[in-house]
């Protein structure tokens, strides 16, 4: 019962504020990823069901050929096709309930966890979030989402903790990962009064300045030259 378990963990973090045990100045904010209770096997995506319907198709065109042509083995064959005609109708549904839901995948079992990244692999999964005090690392608060990262979780579950434990002027501050960078989230949290401690994401090029992303380069195409946000032309050369 999942409201039951989350009273009582309110219940417990109310006691030890009580008690002394818990500095309510700094937070962590940080996520782990738990594996959903289902198996690969249990697992629809777009791409794998297209190439099954693709095999399908190729298996009922095949039967279909047989059937035109004298057999001995005809109550076989209709067989077979009976088997593929319905695998693939199974398919056709089962593309169907991902496009009306807007999912690329989708467990059968688990239906609301989502496909992360979890230990260098790709898992059905939810992302469980925590707020860990730092005084003696007690969790003040814990939610589970099947978001994929962490990106939007930073301000809701700071926001949580606060509105349980703090009284409106006490001063807090936040600290999380780079995964927690997202500039909006940022700003709610100090549109609050929250300060928030966070390492900034990595620049995705050799110059470390996140500037000069492929985006940002602009293609004249009357000089044929590409502008750079520092606004000079890169025109083509080659070395031979």
């Amino acid at each position: 019962n999942r409201n039951t378990f989350k009273r009582v963990m309110q219940k417990l973090t109310l006691d030890l504020k009580s008690f002394g045990l818990v500095d309510l100045s700094l937070f962590t904010v940080d996520g782990t990823k738990i594996r959903a209770q289902n198996s690969k096997n249990n697992t629809i995506s777009l791409t794998t069901i297209e190439k099954k319907m693709e095999y399908v198709n190729e298996q009922i065109e095949k039967f279909v050929s047989f059937m035109t042509e004298e057999s001995s083995e005809t109550t076989k064959i209709e067989e077979k096709l009976s088997h593929y005609n319905e695998l693939k109708s199974k398919y056709e549904q089962q593309k169907q309930i991902l496009i009306d839901e807007k999912l690329e995948t989708k467990a059968l079992n688990d239906e609301d966890s989502r496909k992360m990244k979890n230990h260098g692999t790709l898992e059905m999964c939810y992302n469980v979030q925590s707020v860990v005090e730092s005084k003696n690392h007690f969790i003040l608060e814990i939610d589970t989402t099947n978001n994929i990262n962490d990106e939007n979780q930073l301000y809701d579950m700071t926001l949580k903790t606060r509105d349980l434990l703090c009284n409106e002027h006490d001063e807090i501050t936040v600290m999380a990962d780079t995964g927690y960078y997202n500039c909006l989230e940022i700003k709610k949290c100090i549109d609050e009064k929250i300060k928030v401690i966070i390492k900034k994401s990595k620049a995705n090029n050799s110059t470390k300045e996140s500037m000069f992303k492929k985006d940002r380069f602009i293609y004249d195409k009357e000089k044929d030259v590409y502008i750079c946000p520092n606004d000079k032309n890169l025109g083509f050369f080659e070395n031979s």
